[in-house]
């Protein structure tokens, strides 16, 4: 077995632990695009969701980022008048 259909066995098996359909996982296992071209495409997105992954541990960054952007907010001014 070359290592080539291991390493589309192994993503398949990840995928579907993930939960993604057997079908689309086996369609996704076998694209031609490395990891680093599949990281910023959708195919995380739909198998890495925020609740697996504050399962894991991490923090959701979207909630960290409203939380540090409402503490930073600043009084807002009306137009300030150029005078010539």
């Amino acid at each position: 077995m070359s290592l080539l259909n291991k390493r589309v066995r192994a993503r398949q098996e990840n995928l579907a632990k993930l939960g993604i359909d057997k079908n689309q996982a086996w369609q996704w296992a076998n694209s031609r695009l490395g990891y680093w071209r599949i990281a910023g495409s959708w195919i995380p997105n739909r198998s890495l969701t925020n609740e697996y992954l504050a399962s894991q541990g991490y923090d959701d960054i979207s909630g960290r980022y409203e939380a540090m952007r409402l503490s930073y907010r600043t009084a807002v001014y009306r137009t300030v008048r150029t005078v010539v």
